[in-house]
């Protein structure tokens, strides 16, 4: 780590703290400027960016419990000096947090000022997965460092999981001595390959060991090891949350007891490995006599069983399973996994403790009342994660469970989230009132598959965990993108300063598209995750150059047809990805659209009925960008342009994306009318993109007019079953 002061020219340190940005992650509740500034009388550098550590500063420190939320700080700087004031001793520490920061902005010379603050949420994590890739005790200890400066109070570690076990458990020794340790598996395979290019990829040495004429990865944490880990987090008011899988993901168990699954077999199944038995004994007191020593280790209040992905074909063939089927009155093999998650939520609550499952679990039925036997009880927190299933937070909600945030996108940052994206998510403020209570909050989450050692971590979770601390710590409205992005700016100091390899800025350029009915026009507005980007742009589908239009921070008017493609430019040159997009006010803008079928899936509903006529048309990011509107069969629609008009062509946008399960449509038929009773025959478009063909696709359902009409009656065939995505009607 290194010894760095950071200090600003005096003459900057002199502005008051209201003329000047106070440089604070996450962005305080309030800050009011004082008069004067606080001089420290320092005789050496005062290495500001070590941890408990505030230079020549000793603030005063005093608990009252009569502050109205939980863990609110007041820091009063003065002339004469630095106090704080807090409702615990969690919020004394994130007081101290702040005052660190202000040093680094200010070095010793700090405007007077009076900085009242408290957490949006009471959740504020990072999952780490230590399964697929391990890491040292250091590393965490390092995360806790990092989540204690940016007022984050959660460390969740993914402990288990088919590639490894990597908690000591005495009475079961051999979950370490042979499930911690694996030869290479495919993703190891892989990082193997791209570390001949990518030097990020190097498996650590430090866990390749020879054994009996084999290679093996792998490594474990003693109890010892984790103790102190846990009493080193408590010292930061970081609260280690441990998570043991089950009853999938257990192959590192299966391997070694093979008698616990179905079929007494430890294999992968069609996805994923062969799950525990929810119908053997031996399989609870195994599970139990594992959480004991887990619960004696980490004194947390939240216990996390994981409870996701489970493969059912070995229970569908096992007699034992059918039998408890029947003898519980289950009709469904999701009701069979509620009842071993229940059996596993009574005895953790059974020792005082609360369990936490991701949101497969809720499957099993609704809790509506106590005879529901395939429910889990209300007391159970869940985490949400699969984005793609349409209602899973209202479901969760309405079933009366307390839930926290980690959707898959844009929280799961191995997959490249943009910072916009975490910074933006807007999950939390769609709560409906009577919920809000419910939400605990959220994390972002690191699944290590390709994660083969902390330079890869780093690089994926900051600074993506550093947007997410003021998401969840700073109310809604004194949230500001632009200022954070400036803040952040002098805060990666802190970073360098702590080795912390993160991701560097890219030039993603974010577009909003507006629709502006009075004047008739199309607006756009750009924005990215540089602080003080170059942004060209061009209207006639060239790429920009330096000489190009310059983005003003001010919408872009389009009255008539044209082909925008705008770039950040680094050196003079565009930089991918740009942005490619038709923009045009057609005649169906602004116009009445009815649903005469079925209406879109309340998980995907766009701007609702302004959806097809808003002007703003998808993008190849993805049916999650709020512009493409989701529908689970066949609908129906009619568009009322208010009057006849002349009409040349129309189409319609679709999008394909077959992973989670988004399908073209077999075929879209258009047919026109003037009065809105009389319709002439049916145009029919038919779908021409294979239904098998991966990746985001987009296709225009269009075809030729040469009518006069009022309405459009659009009907839109679903052949496939799974989801269809449109965006547009576009009528000219």
């Amino acid at each position: 780590m290194k010894n760095l002061f950071l200090s600003l020219p005096f003459a900057a340190m002199a502005l008051s703290a209201q003329a000047q940005q106070v440089n604070v992650i996450p962005q305080p509740v309030s800050v009011v400027a004082g008069k004067g500034i606080c001089h420290f009388d320092c005789t050496h550098a005062a290495p500001v960016l070590q941890d408990e550590c505030y230079g020549c500063i000793t603030p005063a420190t005093t608990i009252d419990t009569t502050l109205p939320h939980p863990d609110e700080y007041v820091l009063a700087i003065t002339k004469k000096g630095v106090s704080i004031k807090a409702q615990s001793e969690a919020g004394v520490q994130y007081g101290r947090e702040t005052l660190a920061q202000l040093q680094l902005q200010y070095g010793h010379h700090i405007p007077a000022m009076t900085i009242t603050d408290w957490p949006r949420f009471e959740w504020r994590g990072l999952m780490l997965d230590c399964s697929r890739h391990f890491y040292t005790l250091e590393y965490l200890k390092k995360q806790v460092d990092i989540l204690a400066h940016y007022k984050m109070n959660r460390l969740h570690l993914h402990l288990t999981d088919d590639q490894g076990w990597r908690i000591e458990i005495k009475r079961y020794p051999e979950l370490t001595q042979q499930g911690a340790w694996r030869e290479f598996n495919e993703q190891d395979s892989i990082c193997l390959r791209e570390y001949k290019d990518q030097p990020e990829f190097e498996l650590d040495p430090r866990f390749i060991i020879h054994h009996e004429g084999k290679t093996l990865y792998g490594g474990y944490y003693t109890q010892e090891q984790l103790r102190d880990l846990v009493a080193y987090a408590e010292k930061k008011h970081v609260t280690i949350i441990p998570e043991i899988d089950m009853p999938g993901h257990t192959q590192a168990i299966s391997a070694l007891f093979p008698e616990f699954t179905a079929t007494g077999e430890a294999k992968w199944g069609t996805v994923f490995s062969y799950p525990l038995s929810p119908a053997k004994e031996e399989v609870y007191t195994f599970l139990q006599n594992v959480l004991d020593e887990v619960m004696d280790i980490f004194p947390s209040h939240y216990i996390h069983i994981g409870a996701d992905e489970v493969e059912k074909d070995t229970w569908k063939k096992s007699e034992a399973c059918q039998a408890l089927m029947k003898r519980e009155g289950f009709e469904t093999y999701e009701a069979l996994q509620s009842y071993f998650v229940n059996r596993m939520h009574d005895y953790i609550t059974s020792k005082g403790r609360e369990m936490i499952c991701w949101d497969d679990a809720i499957e099993g039925g609704d809790y509506k009342a106590d005879d529901n036997a395939g429910a889990l009880p209300s007391s159970t927190d869940i985490m949400y994660w699969r984005y793609w299933v349409g209602g899973v937070p209202q479901r969760v909600m309405e079933q009366g469970h307390h839930i926290i945030f980690t959707p898959g996108s844009p929280m799961y940052v191995a997959h490249s989230a943009p910072m916009y994206d975490v910074y933006h998510y807007d999950g939390f403020d769609k709560v409906p009132v009577e919920y809000e209570h419910l939400v605990r909050g959220g994390q972002v989450s690191l699944w290590a598959e390709s994660m083969s050692n902390f330079r890869r971590a780093d690089y994926c979770i900051y600074p993506r965990l550093v947007a997410l601390s003021e998401r969840l710590w700073t109310p809604a409205d004194v949230m500001n993108w632009k200022s954070f992005k400036q803040r952040l700016d002098i805060e990666k100091l802190w970073l360098d300063a702590h080795d912390v390899r993160y991701a560097k800025t890219f030039a993603t350029l974010n577009a909003m598209q507006q629709t502006d009915l009075e004047g008739q026009q199309m607006k756009v507005v750009f924005d990215s995750e540089f602080s003080d980007p170059d942004i060209r742009y061009t209207l006639d589908g060239s790429v920009p150059t330096a000489s190009s239009l310059r983005y003003a921070d001010e919408p872009i008017c389009i009255t008539k047809p044209v082909d925008m493609v705008a770039a950040i430019m680094i050196d003079g040159k565009a930089q991918e990805p740009m942005f490619r997009r038709h923009l045009e006010y057609h005649k169906a803008v602004g116009a009445k659209v009815e649903y005469t079928t079925r209406r879109w899936h309340e998980s995907y509903k766009a701007a609702e009925v302004a959806t097809f006529t808003d002007g703003k048309r998808g993008s190849l990011t993805g049916f999650g960008d709020g512009l493409w509107q989701g529908f689970t069969g066949s609908f129906e629609v009619i568009v009322d342009l208010g009057e006849a008009k002349d009409l040349s062509s129309f189409s319609m946008r679709f999008l394909q994306d077959i992973g989670p399960g988004v399908f073209m449509p077999g075929q879209v038929e258009v047919q026109l009318s003037a009065d809105g009773t009389n319709y002439s025959d049916a145009i029919t478009i038919k779908n021409d993109v294979p239904s098998d063909l991966r990746g985001c696709q987009l296709k225009d359902f269009e075809t030729p007019l040469s009518t006069r009409a009022q309405y459009i009656k659009v009907n839109v065939r679903n052949t496939q079953g799974g989801f269809v995505f449109a965006d547009e009607i576009v009528v000219k």
